[in-house]
């Protein structure tokens, strides 16, 4: 008789610890179906910052059948690993590789109360410049930003920036 509880108590934390990886394995997969968005808010610089724009460029995208982060075709020869994709450095080379080989990209409009958002992004991987600055500053250093971001065991869709301005 004991034998048989043992048994059906394992069985049954078996059967806990099973869904609980099924729970946590959806969570830490991004719905490649569900855009997201982006703000900016430069309200609380020192000086005021008036119009200008930001650049967005798309460098990586979500692949459900590989489960993994992918170099959008444009990106593939830039030489960085996705490994290194929430460096610094990472974010400067692809910053450099699309300037020389002249690759798009979207441009987001900064308000005169220092916000913008750039909306409906579809899941990726995205490298956020300037190349004009606002006027007073230098120029924001390039960024890469996901979307949608991870917090802890789930995905964030909607996610806020707040890049430090130099003069």
């Amino acid at each position: 008789m004991l034998r048989k509880t043992l048994c059906c108590l394992l069985c049954c934390i078996s059967i806990m610890c099973l869904a609980a990886t099924a729970v946590f394995a959806a969570a830490s997969v991004p719905d490649a179906t569900q855009a997201g968005s982006i703000s900016f808010d430069f309200s609380g610089a020192e000086k005021p910052v008036k119009g200008g724009s930001l650049e967005l460029r798309k460098v990586a995208y979500w692949d459900d059948a590989l489960g993994t982060w992918c170099w959008c075709e444009n990106y593939v020869s830039a030489g960085v690993s996705l490994d290194d994709i929430g460096s610094e450095k990472a974010a400067n080379q692809l910053y450099l590789y699309a300037l020389v080989t002249n690759l798009s990209s979207f441009t987001i409009p900064v308000g005169k109360d220092g916000k913008a958002t750039a909306e409906k992004r579809e899941p990726g991987v995205y490298l956020v410049s300037q190349s004009v600055p606002f006027a007073g500053f230098s120029c924001i250093k390039p960024a890469l930003i996901c979307v949608p971001c991870r917090m802890d065991d789930t995905w964030g869709y909607e996610g806020e920036a707040r890049p430090r301005l130099s003069a």
